[in-house]
Protein backbone atom coordinates (compact mmCIF):
# COMPACT_ATOMS: atom_id res chain seq x y z
CA UNK A 1 0.00 0.00 0.00
CA UNK A 2 1.46 3.52 -0.49
CA UNK A 3 2.18 5.84 1.94
CA UNK A 4 0.75 8.96 1.62
CA UNK A 5 1.95 12.47 2.65
CA UNK A 6 2.22 12.82 6.04
CA UNK A 7 3.98 15.85 7.16
CA UNK A 8 5.09 16.60 3.54
CA UNK A 9 2.92 18.92 3.15
CA UNK A 10 3.65 22.67 1.51
CA UNK A 11 5.37 23.82 5.30
CA UNK A 12 6.10 27.64 3.40
CA UNK A 13 2.76 28.53 3.57
CA UNK A 14 0.60 28.70 6.90
CA UNK A 15 -2.28 26.63 7.51
CA UNK A 16 -6.09 27.82 8.74
CA UNK A 17 -8.24 25.66 10.42
CA UNK A 18 -11.99 25.16 9.93
CA UNK A 19 -13.27 23.42 12.64
CA UNK A 20 -10.68 21.36 13.18
CA UNK A 21 -10.10 21.02 8.89
CA UNK A 22 -6.49 22.18 7.81
CA UNK A 23 -6.71 24.19 4.79
CA UNK A 24 -3.86 25.52 3.37
CA UNK A 25 -3.24 29.33 2.50
CA UNK A 26 -0.95 28.88 -0.77
CA UNK A 27 -1.69 29.48 -4.43
CA UNK A 28 -2.11 27.66 -7.10
CA UNK A 29 1.02 28.69 -8.96
CA UNK A 30 2.75 27.74 -5.64
CA UNK A 31 1.59 24.34 -5.46
CA UNK A 32 2.44 23.70 -9.28
CA UNK A 33 5.95 24.66 -8.52
CA UNK A 34 5.94 22.51 -5.47
CA UNK A 35 4.59 19.28 -7.67
CA UNK A 36 6.82 19.84 -10.53
CA UNK A 37 9.65 19.83 -8.30
CA UNK A 38 8.38 16.58 -6.54
CA UNK A 39 7.65 14.59 -9.22
CA UNK A 40 11.74 14.76 -11.28
CA UNK A 41 12.63 13.14 -7.75
CA UNK A 42 12.92 9.11 -7.70
CA UNK A 43 14.97 6.15 -6.63
CA UNK A 44 12.44 6.05 -3.36
CA UNK A 45 12.30 2.98 -1.47
CA UNK A 46 8.49 2.64 -1.67
CA UNK A 47 5.90 5.47 -3.75
CA UNK A 48 5.02 8.16 -2.22
CA UNK A 49 1.16 9.58 -2.59
CA UNK A 50 1.02 13.19 -2.48
CA UNK A 51 -2.81 13.48 -1.61
CA UNK A 52 -4.86 17.07 -2.47
CA UNK A 53 -7.91 18.05 -0.88
CA UNK A 54 -10.04 20.56 -2.31
CA UNK A 55 -11.78 21.23 1.13
CA UNK A 56 -15.40 23.21 0.89
CA UNK A 57 -18.51 23.32 3.74
CA UNK A 58 -19.39 19.97 3.10
CA UNK A 59 -15.81 18.73 3.45
CA UNK A 60 -15.92 20.37 7.23
CA UNK A 61 -19.36 19.14 8.08
CA UNK A 62 -18.19 15.60 6.78
CA UNK A 63 -14.98 15.69 9.09
CA UNK A 64 -17.13 16.56 12.18
CA UNK A 65 -18.79 12.54 12.30
CA UNK A 66 -15.89 11.10 10.66
CA UNK A 67 -12.72 11.33 11.96
CA UNK A 68 -10.98 9.15 10.35
CA UNK A 69 -12.16 11.17 7.00
CA UNK A 70 -10.29 14.41 9.36
CA UNK A 71 -7.58 12.54 9.85
CA UNK A 72 -7.02 11.64 6.15
CA UNK A 73 -7.39 15.22 4.97
CA UNK A 74 -5.24 16.97 7.69
CA UNK A 75 -2.19 14.60 6.65
CA UNK A 76 -2.62 14.75 3.34
CA UNK A 77 0.01 17.19 0.74
CA UNK A 78 -1.94 20.08 0.15
CA UNK A 79 -5.98 21.12 0.70
CA UNK A 80 -6.66 23.89 -0.39
CA UNK A 81 -9.78 26.47 -0.25
CA UNK A 82 -12.36 25.50 -2.79
CA UNK A 83 -15.76 27.24 -1.84
CA UNK A 84 -17.16 30.74 -1.25
CA UNK A 85 -18.14 29.78 2.27
CA UNK A 86 -14.25 28.29 3.42
CA UNK A 87 -13.42 32.12 1.98
CA UNK A 88 -15.72 33.85 4.20
CA UNK A 89 -14.92 31.80 7.32
CA UNK A 90 -11.22 33.18 6.52
CA UNK A 91 -12.66 36.41 6.33
CA UNK A 92 -14.75 36.78 9.48
CA UNK A 93 -11.85 35.19 11.08
CA UNK A 94 -9.62 38.02 9.78
CA UNK A 95 -7.03 34.99 8.27
CA UNK A 96 -8.45 35.73 4.34
CA UNK A 97 -6.89 32.95 2.15
CA UNK A 98 -4.71 34.24 -0.78
CA UNK A 99 -6.54 32.43 -3.22
CA UNK A 100 -9.65 30.24 -4.42
CA UNK A 101 -8.96 27.26 -5.83
CA UNK A 102 -11.19 24.80 -7.39
CA UNK A 103 -10.98 20.91 -8.49
CA UNK A 104 -11.39 21.79 -12.47
CA UNK A 105 -8.78 24.90 -11.53
CA UNK A 106 -6.71 21.96 -10.47
CA UNK A 107 -7.29 19.77 -13.23
CA UNK A 108 -6.78 22.38 -16.05
CA UNK A 109 -3.68 23.88 -14.49
CA UNK A 110 -1.75 19.61 -13.71
CA UNK A 111 -3.00 18.72 -16.61
CA UNK A 112 -1.00 21.20 -18.96
CA UNK A 113 1.49 20.56 -16.79
CA UNK A 114 1.68 16.98 -17.66
CA UNK A 115 1.54 17.80 -21.13
CA UNK A 116 4.94 19.98 -20.90
CA UNK A 117 6.67 17.36 -18.85
CA UNK A 118 5.33 14.59 -20.49
CA UNK A 119 3.47 13.37 -17.34
CA UNK A 120 0.84 10.62 -17.55
CA UNK A 121 -2.15 11.37 -16.03
CA UNK A 122 -5.29 9.39 -14.90
CA UNK A 123 -9.31 10.65 -15.27
CA UNK A 124 -10.99 8.11 -12.73
CA UNK A 125 -14.88 8.69 -11.80
CA UNK A 126 -17.83 11.09 -12.61
CA UNK A 127 -20.96 10.33 -14.52
CA UNK A 128 -21.12 7.51 -16.97
CA UNK A 129 -19.02 9.09 -19.88
CA UNK A 130 -17.75 12.07 -18.52
CA UNK A 131 -14.35 10.74 -17.60
CA UNK A 132 -13.90 9.92 -21.16
CA UNK A 133 -15.32 12.67 -22.55
CA UNK A 134 -12.45 14.59 -20.49
CA UNK A 135 -9.90 12.99 -21.90
CA UNK A 136 -10.90 13.54 -25.23
CA UNK A 137 -11.20 17.27 -24.81
CA UNK A 138 -7.75 17.81 -23.51
CA UNK A 139 -6.58 15.32 -26.29
CA UNK A 140 -7.99 17.89 -28.54
CA UNK A 141 -6.04 20.55 -26.47
CA UNK A 142 -2.72 18.91 -26.25
CA UNK A 143 -2.11 15.76 -28.76
CA UNK A 144 0.27 14.28 -27.64
CA UNK A 145 -0.49 14.12 -24.25
CA UNK A 146 -0.05 10.72 -22.20
CA UNK A 147 -3.18 9.57 -20.01
CA UNK A 148 -5.99 7.31 -19.81
CA UNK A 149 -9.66 7.55 -18.36
CA UNK A 150 -12.26 5.17 -16.98
CA UNK A 151 -15.49 6.16 -15.13
CA UNK A 152 -14.76 3.93 -12.27
CA UNK A 153 -17.43 1.82 -10.13
CA UNK A 154 -21.08 3.25 -8.76
CA UNK A 155 -20.67 2.58 -5.41
CA UNK A 156 -22.52 3.72 -2.08
CA UNK A 157 -20.95 6.44 0.89
CA UNK A 158 -20.12 3.21 2.70
CA UNK A 159 -18.31 1.74 -0.14
CA UNK A 160 -14.60 2.66 0.73
CA UNK A 161 -13.63 2.70 4.78
CA UNK A 162 -10.76 2.63 6.16
CA UNK A 163 -8.16 0.00 4.55
CA UNK A 164 -10.38 -1.25 2.12
CA UNK A 165 -7.95 -2.45 -0.12
CA UNK A 166 -9.97 -5.50 -1.23
CA UNK A 167 -13.02 -2.85 -2.35
CA UNK A 168 -10.69 -1.14 -3.77
CA UNK A 169 -9.05 -4.26 -6.01
CA UNK A 170 -13.12 -5.19 -6.48
CA UNK A 171 -13.66 -1.51 -7.64
CA UNK A 172 -11.00 -1.39 -10.47
CA UNK A 173 -11.84 -5.11 -11.69
CA UNK A 174 -14.01 -3.73 -14.59
CA UNK A 175 -11.54 -1.31 -16.20
CA UNK A 176 -10.68 -1.99 -19.70
CA UNK A 177 -7.34 -0.82 -19.31
CA UNK A 178 -6.68 -3.80 -16.60
CA UNK A 179 -9.43 -6.74 -16.80
CA UNK A 180 -8.19 -8.77 -19.17
CA UNK A 181 -5.01 -9.41 -16.69
CA UNK A 182 -5.01 -13.04 -14.91
CA UNK A 183 -3.11 -10.94 -11.84
CA UNK A 184 -5.17 -8.40 -10.83
CA UNK A 185 -3.78 -7.19 -8.24
CA UNK A 186 -0.50 -6.48 -10.26
CA UNK A 187 -2.45 -5.07 -13.00
CA UNK A 188 -3.67 -2.51 -10.77
CA UNK A 189 -0.22 -1.60 -9.53
CA UNK A 190 1.07 -1.67 -13.02
CA UNK A 191 -1.34 1.17 -14.17
CA UNK A 192 -0.60 3.26 -11.06
CA UNK A 193 2.55 2.83 -11.47
CA UNK A 194 2.38 4.61 -15.35
CA UNK A 195 0.53 7.19 -14.01
CA UNK A 196 2.03 10.66 -12.27
CA UNK A 197 -1.23 12.45 -11.37
CA UNK A 198 -4.35 10.51 -10.77
CA UNK A 199 -7.76 12.64 -10.86
CA UNK A 200 -10.46 10.92 -8.91
CA UNK A 201 -13.88 11.81 -9.10
CA UNK A 202 -16.10 10.12 -6.26
CA UNK A 203 -17.15 12.61 -4.46
CA UNK A 204 -15.94 13.07 -0.39
CA UNK A 205 -15.33 11.40 1.00
CA UNK A 206 -15.46 8.00 -0.98
CA UNK A 207 -12.58 9.88 -3.32
CA UNK A 208 -10.07 10.59 0.01
CA UNK A 209 -10.76 7.07 1.37
CA UNK A 210 -10.30 5.69 -1.92
CA UNK A 211 -6.88 7.31 -2.54
CA UNK A 212 -5.83 7.16 1.04
CA UNK A 213 -5.72 2.62 0.27
CA UNK A 214 -4.41 3.12 -3.14
CA UNK A 215 -2.47 -0.36 -3.77
CA UNK A 216 1.38 -0.03 -4.48
CA UNK A 217 4.22 -2.66 -4.69
CA UNK A 218 7.87 -2.22 -3.70
CA UNK A 219 8.63 -3.14 -7.09
CA UNK A 220 8.69 0.51 -7.56
CA UNK A 221 11.82 1.88 -6.30
CA UNK A 222 12.69 3.73 -9.62
CA UNK A 223 9.49 6.20 -9.68
CA UNK A 224 8.32 9.65 -8.74
CA UNK A 225 5.52 9.97 -6.35
CA UNK A 226 1.87 9.73 -7.33
CA UNK A 227 -0.17 13.25 -6.80
CA UNK A 228 -3.54 12.04 -6.60
CA UNK A 229 -6.44 14.99 -6.54
CA UNK A 230 -10.14 14.00 -5.01
CA UNK A 231 -11.92 16.17 -7.98
CA UNK A 232 -15.44 15.70 -7.10
CA UNK A 233 -18.19 16.45 -10.11
CA UNK A 234 -15.40 18.24 -12.12
CA UNK A 235 -15.55 15.92 -15.41
CA UNK A 236 -19.24 16.64 -15.83
CA UNK A 237 -18.71 19.58 -15.65
CA UNK A 238 -15.83 20.14 -17.90
CA UNK A 239 -17.47 17.40 -20.30
CA UNK A 240 -20.83 19.45 -20.48
CA UNK A 241 -22.96 16.58 -18.75
CA UNK A 242 -24.23 19.60 -16.51
CA UNK A 243 -24.54 22.40 -17.51
CA UNK A 244 -21.16 25.09 -16.05
CA UNK A 245 -21.54 27.66 -13.75
CA UNK A 246 -21.82 31.32 -15.64
CA UNK A 247 -18.33 32.91 -13.61
CA UNK A 248 -19.85 36.00 -11.80
CA UNK A 249 -22.27 33.31 -10.45
CA UNK A 250 -19.36 31.69 -9.14
CA UNK A 251 -17.35 34.55 -7.89
CA UNK A 252 -20.06 35.90 -6.37
CA UNK A 253 -20.55 33.08 -3.77
CA UNK A 254 -23.87 31.79 -5.75
CA UNK A 255 -22.62 28.32 -7.26
CA UNK A 256 -24.66 26.27 -4.40
CA UNK A 257 -27.40 27.61 -5.50
CA UNK A 258 -26.96 27.30 -9.08
CA UNK A 259 -26.63 23.75 -8.82
CA UNK A 260 -29.35 23.96 -6.58
CA UNK A 261 -31.36 25.18 -9.48
CA UNK A 262 -29.89 23.10 -12.33
CA UNK A 263 -30.10 20.02 -10.03
CA UNK A 264 -33.11 19.98 -7.86
CA UNK A 265 -32.06 16.77 -6.46
CA UNK A 266 -28.99 18.10 -4.90
CA UNK A 267 -30.98 19.61 -1.77
CA UNK A 268 -30.35 17.28 0.45
CA UNK A 269 -26.79 17.46 -0.33
CA UNK A 270 -27.33 21.95 0.48
CA UNK A 271 -28.55 21.22 4.09
CA UNK A 272 -24.82 20.96 4.84
CA UNK A 273 -24.26 24.26 3.75
CA UNK A 274 -26.76 25.01 6.65
CA UNK A 275 -24.78 22.64 8.97
CA UNK A 276 -21.27 24.41 8.02
CA UNK A 277 -22.72 28.18 8.96
CA UNK A 278 -23.92 27.15 12.50
CA UNK A 279 -20.69 25.51 12.76
CA UNK A 280 -18.87 28.32 11.84
CA UNK A 281 -21.13 30.66 13.82
CA UNK A 282 -21.38 28.47 17.28
CA UNK A 283 -17.05 28.42 17.22
CA UNK A 284 -16.99 32.02 16.55
CA UNK A 285 -19.15 33.26 19.23
CA UNK A 286 -17.31 30.90 21.53
CA UNK A 287 -13.87 32.51 20.28
CA UNK A 288 -15.05 35.87 21.01
CA UNK A 289 -16.89 34.98 24.22
CA UNK A 290 -13.18 33.06 25.22
CA UNK A 291 -11.32 35.85 24.01
CA UNK A 292 -13.34 38.52 26.15
CA UNK A 293 -13.40 36.37 28.98
CA UNK A 294 -9.93 35.88 28.79
CA UNK A 295 -8.97 39.60 28.38
CA UNK A 296 -11.47 40.41 31.48
CA UNK A 297 -9.37 37.80 33.85
CA UNK A 298 -5.85 39.43 32.82
CA UNK A 299 -7.41 42.75 33.82
CA UNK A 300 -8.69 41.52 37.16
CA UNK A 301 -4.84 39.84 37.84
CA UNK A 302 -3.35 42.69 36.91
CA UNK A 303 -5.06 45.41 38.68
CA UNK A 304 -3.31 47.30 41.16
CA UNK A 305 -4.34 45.56 44.98
CA UNK A 306 -3.77 49.45 46.22
CA UNK A 307 -6.22 50.57 44.05
CA UNK A 308 -8.55 48.72 44.67
CA UNK A 309 -8.74 48.98 48.45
Amino acid sequence: MGRTALNQNMNRHQTRSVAGVRVDNTTLSDILEDIEKRLEKSGVEQRTILPICTINPEFVVQAQVDKTFMNIVNSSFVSVPDGFGILLYGLLNRAPFRQKITGIDLIFSLTALAAEHNYTIGFLGGKPGAATRTLRLFQEKYPAIKAWADEGPMVSDSFFTPGSLNNITRSLQKMPSISTTPDLRIAIEDLLCQTDILFVAFGAPKQEYFISNLPFSKREAHISPLVAVGVGGSFDEISGLVPPCPHWVEQAGGKWLFRLVTEPWRWRRQLRLLKFIYLTFVLQIRKMFYNATSTRKFKISNRDPESSS
